[in-house]
């Protein structure tokens, strides 16, 4: 019975690899946008078309970074580079930024990447950071 389970998923998976595959030698992204998140430890990076389709995605411990440096400038920079890399090879010719976090060092150092692929780029910051309308209720004052 786990055999049968076992090669239906894998199954699927060749036909999900095979699906991609067609959809990117058909559809060139001519123009991406690179999603800058920041999580609680950890930075990822997303590229994707514009109308949402993932393209590729890094983060600061697929390029092999460890506990602090996770978030540091030099992580961003090399996430980015990582992902430049493989826009040139599907042909992206423009590239928007979009940062979901607040604009810190490795902000910048994404757009250092950037820059130094080659790939011709618009800088738009477009900052969606979450802003809570009255939302959770605040702590306790202390009494003392």
């Amino acid at each position: 019975m786990r055999l049968k389970s076992f090669s239906s998923r894998l199954k699927k998976k060749k036909a999900n690899f095979e699906l991609r595959q067609q959809l990117y030698s058909r559809k060139r992204a001519i123009y991406a946008q690179l999603h800058i998140n920041r999580k609680v430890n950890n930075l990822v990076f997303t590229l994707t078309m514009k109308n949402g389709l993932v393209l590729q995605a890094a983060s600061s411990g697929l390029v092999k970074f460890t506990k602090a440096k996770r978030l540091s400038p030099q992580a961003a920079e090399a996430i980015t580079r990582r992902l430049m890399e493989y826009a040139k090879i599907l042909g992206v010719s423009f590239i928007e930024i979009v940062v979901h976090t607040k604009v810190n060092l490795f902000v910048f150092s994404a757009h250092r990447g950037v820059v130094a692929s080659g790939i011709p780029f618009g800088f738009v910051l477009r900052s969606k950071i979450l802003i809570p309308h009255n939302g959770c209720k605040g702590k306790k004052k202390r009494r003392v």
